[in-house]
Parts: C-alpha cells; sequence; structure tokens
C-alpha cells in the first residue's frame, strides 16, 4: 500500500494528519514518527488519535483548545471594554483553560504495565547510560541530538542541568538500594548469612576508596551469587580498626551486621587486612589467586628483600602476609602484623622484575623479535605477514609482554610458538643474528603449557559461581596437571605452588570437603591433612550457633572457551585442560543437588536443645559417614561454609568499573555520586548478563 501526504491537511498542526501520512484508499495511516499503521475506516480518526496521544503524547484536541483560547483572548482583547466584570471573566476562564490543559496532557495508563516501573523510564534509563555507558551528567543537557532522541521517545522531563541529572542516578541508586535492604531482611529471615570480599583503591584524583562485596551460597533474587555494595572514602592512613569501622557502616546502610550475619571475609594479603581478619570472629580467607600470582613468581622472577617462610604443616587462618603491590613479594610493613610467621630475610640485590636466568635468554630473545616486527611496520608488512597469511591465510600480530605481570608473558610465548614457522623466515629474509635452536623451541613449549595450565585455573577460582571446593577441585587438578608433564619447570611451579597455597588454605576448606562427601574426602585427602575430630566438632559448632538458612545450592556451568588472543585457551591442549577441568569440577559438584533433595525434608524439621550440643555433633558425624544424611548441624555448616569465595577478584572488577566511570574528564565526581555509579554499574551489568544468550 502506498502513502502520501494528505495535501489538505498536512500544514495544519490541529490536524492529525500532520503527522500521518494517508494510505491510497483512505482506510489507513501511516506514522512519521515510528512508522506504524493505524487503521482509519471509513475515515475515521480515533485510532491515530488515541496513538498520537499514548505513543507520542501529542494531544490533538489540546492542540484546538489552545488554539480556540487563543482566538477568544484575541477577540476579548480586541473588544472594547465596558466595565471591570468582562475582564476578570475571561482572567477566570483562561486560568481555568489552563488547568485543563495541564490535567489533558496527563498521559492516561491504559495498560496494566503502566503501573509498573519500566526498564526504559526515564529514571532507568538516564541513570543506565550515565553509569553502565559512562556518560558524563553533562551530556544530557548539552547534546541537542540527545534531548531531541529523548523528546521523541515520549521523555519531555529530562532536566537542562548537570545536577538535575545526577539527582536522577543518586535518587535511582536509593531505590535500588532499598530493594536490596529488603530482599536481604527475607534472606536473614530465612537464616542465610554472607561472606564479604573487600579490597582498596586509589582514584585518579588521588582520593582512596574501599569496596565490599556480599557473596551468598544460593542465589539472590536476580539470579547472581554476590551483591556490589559501592564504594566508602578512605581518608589518611586505614589501620585495622579504621577499616572494621568503615566495614561496620556501610553494612548498616544495608542493615547488616558484621559481628551476626557475615560468616567470612575475604581480601588480598596486605599486612593491614591480616591484621583485620585476626580482629574479626569471622573467618579470614586470604585469596588465593593472589598466592598462585606469588607463586609464579617466586619460580620466573628473582626476589629480593625479606621472604616469610613458614611450615606447610602449620595450619594458620590469617594465610601469607604478601603487601598488595603491583609487584607482590613477601615483606611486611609494619611490626606484629606478620600474622605469625617467621620471618627470614634473605639479602639480594637482584631487580624484583628480572626474569631467572634458566629462562631470561630465551624470553630475552622472544621479545626482541617483537619488537623488531612492532617497531618496524615496513619489516611487518613486507616480511612477518607475508608469510602469516600464507599459512593462516589472515593477519596476526605478534604480542609484546608486561615484564611484571607472568600471564601476559604466557600470551606472548603462546602467539610465539603459533607463528614459529612464519617469523624463523623472516628472520632468515632479514639476515638477522637471532637464532633460535630445537632446545630453546622445547623450552618454550614446556614453557607455555606450564603457564597455560596455571592461567586455566586462576579463571576457574575467578568465576563468580567458585567456592572452596571448587577450587580445590581445581587446584588439586591443577598440581596433577603439573607434576604429569614432568619437566624442570613445572617441578619448580608445582613444588612452589604447593607451598603458598598451604599458606592461604583455611581449615575449614577441609570441613566443607568433609561435609559435602565425607567418602570422597577420605579417600583423596592424606592421612596428614585430615583436621582432628575435636577440632572439626568445634569448628561445626561455633558455625551453628544462632545459624539456620534454607539449602539451596546450584552446580558449576561449564567453563568459558574463549578463543580470542588474550585467552588462555587459544591452542586446542588448552583447550582440551580447560574441558578436562571442566569435567572435574562438575563430578566434584554433581553430588551436591543430589544430596539436598533427599535431605532438605528430614533437615527442616528443626534442631536439638542447646544441652550438649557438641555430642549431637559428634552422633551427626558417626551417621554421616556410615551413609546417613547430613545432620542438623552438619547442613546448616555446610550451608554457611558456601557462601564463601576463593578470591577476592570481584572487588578488582568493581575497581576497574571505578575507573572507567572516574576517568579523566569525570575525574571531579563527589564521593556519593561515584558510589552511586558504581552501584549502578555493577546491577545494570548483572542485568545485561541475564539478558544475553
Amino acid at each position: 500500500m502506498k502513502y502520501e501526504k494528505f495535501e489538505k491537511k498536512c500544514d495544519d498542526k490541529t490536524s492529525v494528519w500532520h503527522y500521518f501520512l494517508r494510505a491510497e484508499d483512505g482506510q489507513s495511516g501511516k506514522c512519521n514518527l515510528c512508522q506504524k499503521i493505524i487503521l482509519s475506516h471509513g475515515g475515521t480518526t480515533t485510532g491515530i488519535r488515541v496513538h498520537l496521544k499514548s505513543s507520542h503524547i501529542i494531544d490533538i484536541s489540546n492542540v484546538n483548545s489552545k488554539s480556540d483560547n487563543e482566538e477568544t483572548n484575541d477577540s476579548s482583547i480586541n473588544r472594547p471594554s465596558t466595565s471591570a466584570s468582562p475582564t476578570i471573566t475571561t482572567a477566570v476562564s483562561k486560568s481555568k483553560g489552563e488547568s485543563c490543559s495541564a490535567s489533558s496532557s496527563m498521559v492516561k495508563k491504559r495498560k496494566l504495565t503502566d503501573y509498573f516501573q519500566s526498564n526504559h523510564s526515564l529514571e532507568t534509563t538516564v541513570s543506565r547510560m550515565a553509569a553502565l555507558d559512562g556518560k558524563p551528567f553533562s551530556v544530557f543537557c548539552n547534546s541537542e541530538d540527545l534531548r531531541r532522541l529523548f523528546t521523541n521517545s515520549g521523555y519531555n522531563k529530562l532536566p537542562k542541568t548537570p545536577k538535575g541529572i545526577k539527582n536522577i542516578v543518586i535518587n535511582y541508586s536509593k531505590q535500588e538500594k532499598k530493594k536490596l535492604v529488603t530482599e536481604l531482611k527475607n534472606l536473614l529471615a530465612l537464616g542465610k548469612k554472607f561472606s564479604l570480599s573487600f579490597d582498596e583503591w586509589t582514584s585518579s584524583r588521588n582520593a582512596r576508596y574501599m569496596n565490599i562485596n556480599i557473596h551468598i551460597g544460593v542465589e539472590f533474587t536476580d539470579g547472581s551469587r554476590f551483591k556490589n555494595l559501592g564504594l566508602v572514602r578512605m581518608d589518611g592512613s586505614m589501620p585495622s580498626e579504621a577499616c572494621i569501622r568503615l566495614l561496620k557502616e556501610k553494612l548498616s546502610e544495608f542493615e547488616l551486621s558484621l559481628d551476626r550475619d557475615i560468616v567470612a571475609i575475604v581480601t588480598d594479603g596486605a599486612s593491614v587486612m591480616l591484621k583485620v581478619g585476626r580482629n574479626l570472629r569471622a573467618y579470614h580467607q586470604v585469596c588465593l589467586a593472589h598466592g598462585i600470582q606469588l607463586a609464579v613468581l617466586d619460580v620466573l622472577y628473582k626476589q629480593g628483600g625479606a621472604e616469610n617462610v613458614r611450615s606447610p604443616d602449620i595450619a594458620v587462618t590469617a594465610g601469607g602476609s604478601e603487601s598488595d603491590s603491583e609487584f607482590e613479594n613477601d615483606a611486611d610493613s609494619a611490626e606484629d602484623e606478620t600474622g605469625g610467621f617467621e620471618v627470614i630475610p634473605v639479602v639480594s640485590n637482584s631487580n624484583p622484575n628480572e626474569l631467572n636466568n634458566d629462562y631470561k635468554s630465551v624470553i630475552s630473545k622472544v621479545r626482541a623479535v617483537v619488537k623488531i616486527f612492532k617497531n618496524s611496520p615496513v619489516k611487518n608488512d613486507m616480511f612477518l605477514q607475508k608469510h602469516v597469511k600464507q599459512d593462516t591465510g589472515k593477519e596476526l600480530q605478534l604480542l609484546a609482554d608486561c615484564k611484571i605481570r607472568w600471564g601476559s608473558i604466557s600470551t606472548m610465548v603462546d602467539r610465539f610458538n603459533r607463528l614459529r614457522s612464519c617469523v624463523s623466515k623472516p628472520l632468515i629474509d632479514m639476515n638477522s643474528d637471532i637464532k633460535f635452536t630445537q632446545s630453546e623451541f622445547h623450552t618454550l613449549d614446556n614453557f607455555q603449557k606450564s603457564l597455560n595450565i596455571i592461567k586455566v585455573t586462576v579463571e576457574a577460582l575467578c568465576r563468580r559461581d567458585a567456592t572452596l571446593l571448587t577450587a580445590d577441585a581445581a587446584m588439586k587438578f591443577m598440581l596433577r596437571k603439573l607434576d604429569s608433564q614432568n619437566s624442570t619447570l613445572s617441578r619448580l611451579l608445582a613444588r612452589s605452588l604447593r607451598v603458598r597455597i598451604s599458606q592461604r588454605r583455611l581449615f575449614i576448606a577441609s570441613t566443607l570437603q568433609y561435609l559435602q562427601n565425607p567418602e570422597t574426602y577420605f579417600s583423596e585427602v592424606a592421612t596428614a591433612e585430615f583436621p582432628k575430630t575435636p577440632e572439626m566438632v568445634e569448628e561445626i559448632y561455633s558455625l551453628t550457633q544462632n545459624f539456620e538458612d534454607e539449602p539451596v545450592v546450584r552446580v558449576m556451568d561449564d567453563l568459558a572457551l574463549d578463543n580470542s588472543a588474550s585467552s588462555v585457551s587459544g591452542d586446542l591442549e588448552s583447550v582440551d585442560f580447560a574441558k578436562e577441568l571442566n569435567k572435574s569440577l562438575k563430578e566434584k559438584n554433581t553430588n551436591m543437588r543430589n544430596r539436598n533433595e533427599t535431605e532438605d525434608e528430614a533437615n527442616r524439621d528443626g534442631g536439638y536443645g542447646e544441652n550438649d550440643k557438641h555430642k549431637l555433633i559428634q552422633i551427626e558425624m558417626a551417621l554421616f559417614e556410615n551413609g546417613g544424611n547430613r545432620g542438623f548441624y552438619l547442613d546448616m555448616a555446610y550451608r554457611h561454609l558456601l557462601t564463601l569465595p576463593p578470591t577476592s577478584v570481584e572487588s578488582e572488577r568493581a575497581f576497574s568499573s571505578a575507573a572507567y566511570t572516574c576517568n579523566k574528564i569525570r575525574s571531579s565526581l563527589k564521593d556519593n555520586t561515584l558510589d552511586a555509579l558504581c552501584y549502578l554499574r555493577s546491577i545494570f551489568k548483572q542485568s545485561r548478563s541475564r539478558e544475553l544468550p
């Protein structure tokens, strides 16, 4: 059907045909604003008027009444006045006309969904664009195109000042926080408890903040396992007492108690964080991802300064005492904050960022080759890419590394090994002095395989649904893979990893392994690592004091396999290892759901009395070890331990978002504004991840 302008009325703003094109047969019209076709049988325009009013907030009757009022007012002004009465009448009628006009401009709610806040409301749209897309507040006021788009979409009340936009964002964040407070109250009423992960960050304007996240063993209503509580400003130095005070203040905003509602905290190995862990009743898990980072640095790089050494068989709840600098070492910065470790100084004049001599020569050669082609586009195009296109069918560039980040070295070596034959030919064509022997290629292969195993394991530890159970399974799998390689590097890495893991692994991780499946626990764990029964009884007793929750556990999904250049799964061997790790983790967690289905009803009948709870726990343990279900207290302890994540990486993700929000253009944001933007960004990112297929 062909649609054309209705020539008689297309220029008349009081006519619907000013906004619509008319069909040839006159039985329908096409909206100029949204291209929607509305039927107009017999020439009626009721449907078109309703569409303009409901979809575009254009009321034709209101326009007509305004024009009539203007004509009436003009005629009354031109007519000579004989007394004061007509003037008063005219003013009253004009005021009445204005009130009617204001009331008629209100859009009538015609659908049930009109009574609920939409994901496309003005407040939601502005907050999402500011927090998730990083739009400055001034853009909403200064951009003519953006304001026109808002107007055409029906948003006529967009503020014209940055302060007005900021108020919308802050008020929206307050509404979202109220929703979270309500949900947390409901979870606490069911007996749920939480764990915390937090870390500190310095913004581009040299202001320090602390980010706090709460974790739960089940899921929130939106399907997530954690919630970002936002940022807290840290003024001046932050000893452990000040850190605890800030934690309590932030949790009180969400009506949570650090003493009653928090099972454990997860932080990095900074000395102040270790002291915070010792001063709290909650368990303190030191980040396992940081521990693996230190283990790799111990092997690959020369270490200087003081080194913390401890016997691996001593159970220490606080973990290691590493400082959280960009290149972490073991030096403590404060007296009496070593966490009980014996500090043995090891004097060394070497550069802590310098590679170990065993790998320095071959890695230096790789770096030299990368620099040749990255620093010369001519050589890259004429020599390297010619052979790369012939072998792979597309352009692939060599990747440089960051000397203080072992993950980037692995990525660099991975790409170099992939283009090994393509690199050798250009070096010969250019008569380069750099040559690689078969022994060096073999060293690079072992280097890549070992580091890829560790990178895939770190990815598993940093998953948002990771628990101490999956962390133990991933780390055991990693150590078995390194042992099976039987190379010098893999043996050194395995030994260093065992030391670092033993420093940071909590005693309750063994308790959780036992509570998940005692049969598997006793068959896999060495006898020397068994927690003593009285100790385990005490741990379970402390966990179950005044706690009661509803058990729900979700089996982990497969690890995401990324074939991009920055992913560790770039080659087939890495993909195979990731698949093997997926299989191992899923087998480890399958029994969770099966046991829950049979035990939930039995454990909801109620607990025992407080008169000899220790004996009751021992009885439940004996029945559990002989094939029975988890008893009331064992199940309660199991649920609370599932809230504990193995890493503090969620705070690192929050700081990445905070740096994106508080950039050079928006570095003057106030603390409450930055807190609101970071909080909303986390919410919108979780919402977007649920919507994506």
